[in-house]
């Protein structure tokens, strides 16, 4: 009997194992974190912080907030690092826990985060952000991104001559202006060292805040000018100082109005270039008086190869004394119209060729030949649009509604749709179709432009 009930007590035991066994085997898998953040570094930040926030409560820690893990190296230096954000953090900032940061980013799910390869006005790194949903853990590949070849529009160039600055502590101020309240903003910030000139001295560079007007560069102990932001510009110090003994900074915006746009590894180099090659007088001497001749300046547009590099700018220079000739050219869809000005360029305009090393007047062929051209024209707004009808810079149906109401006879074109000189047989901006004539064939020649047939 005592044998019967062992093995009764012993099948019941291993019955009762079963269960356990099973529930072992089935244990969920732990929860997948949300809010964990992953950034790929190709071999820039070389090191990682996470600094998050909502819009309700204060950070949990101070500046550059926590620092991430590192996950994966490979045999390039490239980093993947990951952290957790903090409960409720609708927004965040990765930095190198020093002058390096992305722009803030707004929190999705399980993000990645690579850089682009550009930056924002406030030199910060912009970012491709790729939520992640299948609970995998992201993986190095590919390149480091590379930046888009674009010129700057708000850029601050400054030479730091004879290191008049203390090169440790160059900051800039700047300030917008009152306002009708009696108000205005300010920003103090560091100038990024650049690059060295012939002379081996620094450069800074500084992207000027949108609706800043005014600025002045300072390093704590000696102080510029204030000067008025007319656009990029590329100064340089003098020994030169006003009233109140403030250093003079100069430029070439500043002699005769000339107003250089500064362009990535161009601006003051290429203008050198110009004054040497069109800038002299009759006697062959060179003319250091550049109002004598041409008093406007601007490198209006840089075109970049395939490989991102410079292989064309677009030039407009041009004198206050205008010739009595008329110049006018059809360029793409536009045409330009000015008096003559009697300089290198009967336009005004012409194309520094890189590869050439040499100045080109703008006409017909040299716009057929410098791809790019014909679009950056459209986005400087230069010249009036052919099929512009109603004068708004654009051809829209808008337009082929006024030339069918023209043709109705409902209203009459407008004065300012005929050419101050012919192009060839074009005689009026409604002639979107180039026969000589303005009629409804126009109307539809544009209908047809706007659909891409």
């Amino acid at each position: 009997m005592k044998k019967i009930i062992s093995i009764i007590l012993t099948v019941c035991f291993l019955l009762s194992a079963f269960p356990l066994i099973a529930s072992a085997a089935a244990a969920p898998a732990p929860p997948m974190l949300t809010n964990q953040v992953y950034f790929a570094d190709y071999n820039q930040f070389k090191d990682a912080y996470l600094y998050g926030w909502d819009f309700c409560t204060n950070p949990p820690y101070e500046w550059p907030g926590i620092k991430m893990d590192v996950i994966e190296t490979d045999e390039n230096g490239n980093v993947m690092y990951s952290a957790v954000l903090p409960e409720n953090t609708s927004s965040y900032i990765i930095s190198n826990g020093n002058a390096m940061q992305t722009v803030e980013i707004a929190y999705k799910y399980r993000d990645l985060i690579t850089l682009t390869g550009d930056r924002d006005d406030d030199y910060h790194y912009m970012v491709n952000q790729t939520p992640i949903t299948d609970g995998s853990v992201p993986k190095l590949s590919g390149d480091e991104p590379q930046p888009s070849p674009t010129v700057e529009e708000n850029l601050i160039v400054f030479d730091n001559t004879e290191n008049g600055f203390d090169n440790n502590n160059l900051a800039i101020c700047c300030r917008t202006g009152m306002n009708k309240y009696g108000e205005e903003s300010t920003v103090r910030a560091r100038m990024e060292p650049y690059d060295m000139n012939d002379f081996a001295e620094q450069m800074f560079r500084f992207s000027m805040p949108e609706g800043m007007t005014y600025y002045y560069l300072t390093d704590g102990k000696k102080r510029s000018q204030e000067c008025v932001f007319n656009g990029s510009v590329h100064l340089y110090g003098s020994q030169d100082k006003d009233d109140d003994g403030n250093i003079l900074l100069y430029d070439f915006a500043w002699c005769g109005g000339i107003d250089p746009v500064f362009t990535k590894g161009s601006s003051h180099t290429l203008f050198d270039r110009f004054c040497e090659d069109c800038v002299f007088p009759n006697d062959g001497s060179f003319d250091n008086s550049f109002t004598d001749v041409y008093q406007l300046y601007d490198e209006m547009s840089e075109h970049h190869d395939s490989k991102g590099k410079t292989d064309w700018v677009l030039i407009h220079a041009e004198s206050f004394v205008q010739l009595t000739s008329l110049y006018r050219e059809l360029i793409g869809n536009r045409v330009v119209t000015r008096p003559g000005v009697g300089g290198p360029f009967d336009s005004g305009y012409g194309i520094y060729d890189v590869k050439q090393d040499r100045f080109i007047p703008l006409n017909g062929i040299t716009v057929e030949d410098y791809d790019g051209l014909k679009a950056a024209f459209d986005r400087l707004g230069e010249g009036k649009l052919m099929g512009d009808v109603d004068g708004d810079n654009t051809i829209t149906v808008l337009d082929a509604t006024v030339i069918q109401r023209c043709e109705a006879t409902i209203t009459d074109y407008p004065e300012e749709d005929e050419l101050l000189a012919p192009i060839g047989s074009i005689r009026y901006y409604s002639d979107f179709n180039r026969d000589g004539k303005r009629n409804i064939l126009d109307a539809t020649t544009i209908q047809r432009y706007l659909i891409g047939i």
